[in-house]
């Protein structure tokens, strides 16, 4: 089993957002998260919010973005 290239997989969830994908919003900062660059995580999960995305919400509060 291959483990996930985080940084590829970031680098084609960033083409696809700014194409419009909002699911990739989400996707961009649960990454994130797990990278641990939560700065990154809480422009994309703001984003995710933004779009309606529920399950970003409580991203956004498992990790406490608002403090970064």
């Amino acid at each position: 089993m291959q483990l996930l290239k985080f940084d590829k997989a970031i680098q084609w969830l960033k083409v696809n957002a700014h194409n419009g994908d909002t699911n990739a919003y989400y996707l961009l900062a649960e990454a994130y998260c797990q990278q641990e660059k939560f700065e990154d995580a809480k422009i994309w999960a703001k984003k995710s919010i933004k779009a309606g995305n529920v399950d970003a919400i409580k991203l956004y509060e498992k990790y406490n973005l608002e403090k970064y």
